[in-house]
């Protein structure tokens, strides 16, 4: 089907469109007028974390990729882009950021201490392997507003977190029901 808003192809299941974010229930069209879509002008942030400069994505082929570099004009730093997606808290469509390698590894030492103080907590990491939940396809930080969010395995939509979202924790998908975690 097609997105009623953006003309976008998008998913049968999907409830919302993973590129413009708008409401997709009991509003699907099952074609597009391509004149009407090609005039429209979707606009795909990403922003340098080192300089705050901002930048529009206009290449529609690189939307759908994950882990992406681009080098910033200004400051020539790189700018990483972990995944393409709509940030829900921000109504944005933008390319969300890499956590920062010292989150990554405080997660993992908070992990090791946590299963080392309390070996229940060691079982219930154990457990997770077992449960054929698998982890997001990817993860990564609105450049905008902050909020982390995931990639859907199934249907590819961005997946806004609670602040206190933990390590691990089970997210389910509110476009297509399929459950993942956290990485």
């Amino acid at each position: 089907m097609y997105c009623y808003n953006c003309g976008n192809k998008i998913d049968d299941t999907c409830k919302f469109c993973p590129v413009c974010g708008a409401n997709q229930q009991g509003s699907i069209i099952s074609s597009v007028n391509t004149e009407e879509v090609e005039n429209e002008e979707i606009k795909v942030y990403i922003k340098c974390k080192h300089c705050d400069e901002v930048y529009f994505v206009e290449n529609q082929d690189e939307w759908g990729e994950e882990s992406l570099v681009y080098e910033c004009d200004n400051c020539k730093q790189q700018i990483e882009v972990s995944f393409f997606g709509y940030c829900y808290c921000c109504n944005e469509f933008v390319g969300f950021r890499h956590g920062e390698v010292s989150e990554i590894l405080w997660g993992f030492a908070k992990g090791a201490v946590k299963g080392f103080l309390n070996p229940g907590a060691a079982i219930e990491v154990i457990g997770r392997f077992t449960d054929n939940i698998p982890n997001a396809k990817a993860h990564g930080e609105c450049p905008v507003c902050n909020t982390k969010h995931l990639k859907c395995t199934g249907c590819n939509c961005s997946i806004g977190l609670p602040i206190d979202a933990e390590d691990n924790q089970v997210f389910k998908c509110e476009n297509c029901q399929t459950k993942m975690r956290q990485p």
